[in-house]
Order: structure tokens, then C-alpha cells, then sequence
């Protein structure tokens, strides 16, 4: 059930498209019965899929842009889980504006999407002084267009009650709100700490985003006395995965999208036939830094580590510039930050 659960919420964009593959055939089969506002929404659904994989795949996107003023990396979570509200949102709007396409009020909010994507793209794109649009603008200015142009088609061919506009955006408001509160509950976090941590962590810059890099950054590396005293610390004290065999040398381990990987000093030594020495006791030389949302966490996640082997180096501590922070030692000797911003 596990499995079945992790399959779903990094597989939810593709779930997404066969919902719209369904309702795709069902519309070419009974084409003739198919009303002008079922086609139209079917078109908005089409650019929808097209925009979540462009945004998806491509980058710099908004969450990659956002994240950081809001004080959280999206690269940490769990694959999927940072698309898998929007996904079911999506869904959940289009498809009741394909099921009941009488009821105006269900489907304008799906044209009010498309103009928000839309202008929400652009925005960020100017905001963060982009040298080029951000992944997911020229999908979401289409969509914009299309928007646009349906609801012109619309209110040209059916008539319908003005009331409708203020059901429709009353609903929007409140999906979208919900949409809101359901993402931040699956990152970790919730509209407090959001409100919080807005513009207080790491704020916006005059220099661009680096959208070519020479370099992919790969991972870091940690050279182990003991690969499975090590695998088992982070495991329990940080709560990274690992398929590892208990038998291979090489070690992968994941927290969300990040990964470290660990690997035998004696087995290192072998590969390239050179003695290296090691610091004794703490490593000073370099550390892993995790955030945690609220300044309680980091006594929580520091204590945590201590129940799991860790070796207290600094107790929390809140430093004059804003920041609770605390520092204890791996297996190994090498130190690991846990900190926060945010009280």
C-alpha cells in the first residue's frame, strides 16, 4: 500500500493526463451531442496538461522562484508531493465543469485559472528580472489567450445569469484557498508559517536567476568509517531513504529530491591507490545544514539526534542575527547544522 501510495504521488501528472485522455475520448465519440461549453473547457484542459508538464520538467519554474522568500526548497520534498494538490485541484475543477456544464458557475472558474496562470507567469518573469520567461509562460499566456477568447465565445452564445460571475469567483476564492492550505499540510508547513517566513529568510536580490549554469551540481559526498552505522543515523535521525543492499560500497541516500551518497574510506583508498588522513574526532572542515520550519523544531530535530546517536557540538541557540540554530556530529565526526528563521 506504501509503494502504491509513493507510485501515485510521483506518478500525479501522468494520472492527471489520463483523466484528460478519458474525458478526451468521451468527447471525439459523442462529438455531435458535445455542447460549445464542454468543447471549450475540453481545449482550457489540453493547455492545462501541456503548461503542468512544461512547468514541471523545465526550469527555472515559480516554485523554484517563490520558494526561497518564502524560506522553503522545494527540492527537499518527496517527488510529486510539491505538484500532487494542484494536480487533484485541476482535475477536480475541470472535471465538474465537464460533468454539469449548465451551471456556469462551475465552469467559469476554469477560465478564471487560465487568466491567473497567465499573469501570475508574467509577473514572476519581470519580478525576478528572468533574462528569459520562467518555465511555464508561454503555456500559461496561451492559456491566458484561450480564456479570453472562450468566455468571449461564451457570453456571446449562452445566456446566462450575471449572478453566475459572483458564484464563480466566490467558488474559486475558496477551492483555491483550500488548494492553499492542502499544500502547504503535504510540504510540511501551513499558511502561518508561510505568512511568517514570507520575505524573512533569504530575500530577493537584484542579480538574476542563473538559468545556464556550466556546472550541474551533483551531490556531496561523505567518506564512512562504517557505511551501515551511517545509513542507519541519517535513516532514523533525519528520516533519509536508501535502497542500499548493506553489501555494495557505494551508498545512495534521498531526503525529498536531495541526495548524498556515502562511501568506504578504505574502499576509496583502494580505488586510487592513495593513504589519506582523516580528521580526529570533529570534522571542522565542512558541514551538512538542514532547515526546519519554526525555531521549536530545531530543539525538537536537536534532541531527536541525540536519541539516535548524535553528538551534541552546540545546544540551540538563538544568534543576534535572527537565526536558532544548533550543531551536532555524525557518526564520523562530521557536523550537521539544524536551524531556523522563523519563530
Amino acid at each position: 500500500m506504501k509503494k502504491f501510495g509513493l507510485f501515485l504521488l510521483k506518478n500525479n501528472i501522468h494520472l492527471m493526463t489520463l483523466v484528460f485522455a478519458g474525458f478526451a475520448v468521451w468527447t471525439i465519440c459523442n462529438w455531435p451531442a458535445v455542447t460549445l461549453v464542454q468543447k471549450l473547457v475540453m481545449g482550457m484542459f489540453a493547455f492545462m496538461i501541456v503548461h503542468e508538464y512544461e512547468e514541471t520538467q523545465s526550469k527555472p519554474g515559480l516554485m523554484d522562484l517563490f520558494g526561497p522568500i518564502v524560506g522553503i526548497d522545494y527540492h527537499t520534498l518527496t517527488p510529486g508531493k510539491s505538484h500532487l494538490a494542484q494536480a487533484v485541484y485541476i482535475v477536480v475543477l475541470f472535471a465538474l465543469a465537464m460533468l454539469f456544464p449548465q451551471q456556469m458557475w462551475l465552469v467559469l472558474p476554469v477560465f478564471i485559472l487560465g487568466i491567473f496562470e497567465g499573469f501570475v507567469h508574467t509577473i514572476g518573469t519581470f519580478i525576478f528580472h528572468l533574462k528569459k520567461p520562467s518555465a511555464g509562460w508561454y503555456t500559461a499566456i496561451l492559456m491566458c489567450a484561450f480564456s479570453i477568447w472562450a468566455l468571449v465565445c461564451i457570453g456571446r452564445h449562452i445566456e446566462y445569469d450575471g449572478i453566475q460571475w459572483l458564484w464563480a469567483s466566490l467558488y474559486y476564492v475558496v477551492t483555491f484557498a483550500l488548494l492553499e492550505v492542502w499544500f502547504q499540510h503535504l510540504i510540511g508547513s501551513s499558511l502561518s508559517h508561510f505568512a511568517k517566513s514570507w520575505g524573512c529568510t533569504r530575500p530577493l536580490n537584484d542579480k538574476p536567476y542563473s538559468e545556464e549554469p556550466r556546472f550541474t551540481f551533483n551531490t556531496v559526498g561523505l567518506f564512512t568509517n562504517d557505511n551501515k552505522a551511517t545509513v542507519d543515523f541519517y535513516t532514523k535521525a533525519f528520516g533519509f531513504t536508501t535502497t542500499w543492499d548493506g553489501v555494495q560500497p557505494n551508498v545512495e541516500m534521498f531526503l525529498g529530491y536531495n541526495r548524498i551518497i556515502l562511501f568506504p574510506r578504505s574502499a576509496l583508498e583502494q580505488m586510487v591507490s592513495k593513504k589519506f588522513q582523516y580528521p580526529q574526532g570533529l570534522n571542522g572542515t565542512m558541514e551538512l545544514s538542514f532547515d526546519v520550519p519554526t525555531f521549536a523544531d530545531v530543539d525538537k530535530e536537536y534532541q531527536n539526534a541525540l536519541n539516535n546517536g548524535a553528538k551534541s557540538v552546540l545546544p540551540p541557540t538563538t544568534e543576534p542575527w535572527g537565526q536558532r540554530t544548533c550543531y551536532v556530529a555524525d557518526p564520523d565526526g562530521n557536523l550537521i547544522e539544524i536551524g531556523s528563521f522563523v519563530k
